[in-house]
């Protein structure tokens, strides 16, 4: 869900990583990246699995707020 609501597809430097806690929390890592490496934006959200897709869309928001939209525009 990070992906499709950041518009992603494999042309991007887009990135997601998706771990459970012990404790049964998924934790979601996002990234976003100039495709030279110079700028790097990341976000990270973790909550109850079954709440995967709002998680995805939370993070894509994050990234988003940071400046995502003008890295994925330029691709």
């Amino acid at each position: 869900s990070m992906n499709t609501a950041l518009g992603g597809s494999c042309q991007l430097p887009i990135a997601a990583l998706a771990t459970i806690s012990p404790e049964g929390r998924l934790q979601l890592q996002g990234m976003v990246g100039t495709p030279d490496g110079r700028l790097l934006l990341k976000a990270q959200l973790s909550g109850a699995p079954e709440e995967m897709l709002t998680i995805g869309k939370k993070v894509a928001e994050q990234l988003l707020a940071k400046g995502a939209k003008s890295i994925i525009d330029t691709c």
